[in-house]
């Protein structure tokens, strides 16, 4: 029973695999152990209650602790260094192989997360810190919780690795263009056509949504250098704008009526008519030429762009047809007010096949 008390600290240690890790340095805690720790008398608790005011303190007024001494008691171990220190350091010299021996980076990011977990980190610091002085490359991994461990790990332990705010470009784009247009209907202000153009096409959400369009796709084939630098650039890109373009005029011509009832102004209907002093009918048939011109920009541009990626073109084709078909070509708008029709459409779009 004795020897059974003594049983060491560390146990079951398996250097075969990454995962069993957590089996280092076990502790061994026999009931009998727990119980006497629990049943011990408890320190006498400091009562400063009764304090007489004639110390010249001030008199505190503490409670005494709800608990004993339970906490203090179980600091206590039969097991030293000195009668463990070999197999401890048996143990240390086991685990540091595994360092050696573990090559996948994904392996690698466990081991360290499953030996600090463990609390057994600070046994191990200058293995910990040259594993991830070689994992700091962002680019070693592309699945998800892979990504946010390397990442969690490399800041914990004090290495500089990027958040990705560079991509954060983007999203600040489409907040300052949103900023611009609040600017304006608060302000009472009429752009000229062109400063509207020039942001409307951001703020409809355009380039994100064929952002997300086009890595949805392009992600079941191989990224080669075109599609890689066509998405690091995509919004300097034609391919890009005149789909946001078409999409900002169609919902303006479809939401204006709606739209003025509820007091928004902002329009290209109506910066045109300010602009050129027309009615608002020749300010339609203007609007409705230039989504028609758009279109033949856009054709041009999606042959230009098939020879080199194919896959991005028909993504955006279709894209900027289902935005033309949504809004009737500026006759509804299905976002606001929805015909009944276009509902039942829609649905049986789902279940029925779709008539040639």
């Amino acid at each position: 029973m004795e020897k059974r008390k003594k049983k060491s600290l560390i146990c079951c240690f398996d250097s075969s695999s990454v995962y069993k890790t957590q089996r280092i340095f076990q502790a061994v805690a026999s009931k009998s152990q727990v119980k006497n720790a629990l049943t011990q008398p408890a320190l006498p608790q400091y009562d400063d209650s009764n304090v007489l005011e004639s110390s010249g303190r001030r008199q505190g007024g503490h409670l005494p602790r709800p608990w004993g001494s339970e906490f203090i008691n179980s600091f206590s171990s039969p097991y030293s260094y000195e009668t463990h220190g070999s197999r401890l350091e048996e143990l240390k010299q086991s685990a540091k192989k595994l360092f050696d021996s573990t090559k996948e980076p994904r392996d690698q990011l466990d081991l360290i997360n499953t030996i600090q977990r463990l609390g057994l980190a600070h046994h191990f610091e200058d293995e910990i810190k040259h594993v991830l002085s070689q994992l700091v490359h962002p680019d070693i991994a592309d699945d998800l919780p892979t990504v946010a461990l390397q990442f969690r790990l490399l800041r914990q332990n004090g290495f500089f690795v990027t958040t990705g705010a560079a991509g954060t470009s983007r999203f600040v784009g489409q907040t300052e263009a949103l900023l611009q247009e609040a600017k304006w209907i608060h302000g009472g202000c009429s752009p000229t056509t062109d400063e509207y153009l020039q942001i409307s096409w951001i703020t409809i959400g355009g380039p994100i949504t064929l952002n997300y369009a086009i890595l949805g796709v392009v992600g079941q084939y191989s990224m080669n250098k075109f599609l890689s630098e066509f998405i690091d650039h995509y919004l300097v890109s034609d391919l890009v704008c005149v789909p946001g373009l078409m999409g900002r005029l169609l919902n303006d011509l479809s939401t204006r009526k709606d739209e003025m009832k509820r007091g928004e102004t902002l329009n290209f209907i109506n910066c045109y008519m300010v602009q050129e002093g027309v009615s608002e009918e020749e300010a339609r048939d203007h609007l409705e030429g230039l989504i028609r011109n758009l279109w033949k920009k856009l054709n041009k541009l999606i042959i230009e762009y098939s020879v080199d990626a194919p896959s991005i073109p028909k993504v955006v084709v279709n894209v900027t047809r289902s935005a033309h078909h949504i809004y009737r070509g500026g006759k509804y708008d299905w976002f606001g007010v929805r015909p009944k029709a276009d509902l039942v459409s829609m649905l049986n779009s789902i279940f029925e096949p779709i008539p040639m």
